[in-house]
């Protein structure tokens, strides 16, 4: 993951710990980060809603991966939130999808020269729906049964590898 500039609206006060106790070296511990006020459920549901992964997701909220997963398991809000967003994202493409699957149509041009484009179906988006929404039915791999016994015999050389001549 590529190194990204701190963001401007964080002062190095914002990442001191709330209680000013050393670790074994003498140094100020880290292990609470920055406050994160920037962090509200709207802003990462709309982030979320926009197809980011969740490294994406991180790399808009300026925090890193796994702070992102430390807070989703701290904050039912924001995990929520991130699940919200996805599903709609996810719920945007599968419309999509069966509208190129279906074909659409739609109307260009203003007055006297509008006129209707029919878009037809598409056999690649229609072919990929069915495998995924009815696999039983439209998977291209069949299953073969087979039955009964096949007898097979083998003839082994004398040992000396060269199949048991001379």
């Amino acid at each position: 993951m590529p190194k990204t500039k701190p963001d401007p609206r964080r002062s190095a006060k914002d990442f001191e710990c709330p209680k000013k106790r050393a670790t074994k070296k003498g140094r100020v511990c880290k292990k609470s980060g920055p406050p994160l006020k920037h962090l509200n459920s709207t802003r990462v549901e709309k982030i979320a809603s926009l197809g980011g992964t969740n490294e994406q997701i991180a790399q808009a909220l300026d925090i890193s991966e796994g702070t992102l997963f430390n807070i989703r398991k701290r904050d039912k809000a924001i995990d929520d939130a991130i699940k919200s967003g996805k599903d709609k994202a996810d719920f945007l493409v599968v419309a999509a999808l069966y509208q190129k699957a279906i074909g659409y149509q739609y109307t260009t041009g203003k007055g006297q020269y509008r006129k209707t484009v029919k878009i037809p179906g598409d056999t690649t988006a229609m072919i990929f729906w069915l495998k995924n929404r009815q696999p039983e039915k439209w998977r291209e791999k069949t299953q073969i049964e087979h039955s009964g016994s096949i007898g097979l015999t083998f003839e082994f050389g004398n040992g000396k590898g060269d199949g048991g001549e001379k």
